[in-house]
């Protein structure tokens, strides 16, 4: 990927042609975000899961763990700091499975 980030990184997982980030929270609200190879954002999580920034709390706006998963190629799961799990298909960028883990 040839893009330069403005914020820190935590974590990248490519997946096929789309690298998905992780930023330092907080210094990005809804930290986890997709990229084409030529660091063109695909997405941001928000954009999938759909929460008000202006009343979600901050413990559901940051996101501490990213994985691909391991049944299907074009899911990853991201946990927020709240204890929720999402499940996302980056492909459709729709949300699969909401899960509360904590």
């Amino acid at each position: 990927m040839k893009a330069a980030f403005k914020y820190d990184v935590e974590e990248i997982i490519e997946i096929n042609s789309t690298n998905i980030v992780r930023f330092n929270y907080p210094q990005v609200k809804f930290n986890v975000e997709a990229y084409d190879v030529d660091g063109n954002i695909l997405w941001n999580i928000n954009d999938i899961i759909g929460l008000d920034p202006a009343t979600t709390q901050s413990a559901f706006e940051s996101f501490v763990k990213i994985k691909k998963s391991e049944e299907n190629e074009h899911y990853i799961y991201a946990w927020s700091f709240g204890g929720i799990r999402y499940c996302i298909d980056i492909e459709k960028k729709e949300l699969v499975e909401v899960l509360f883990v904590k």
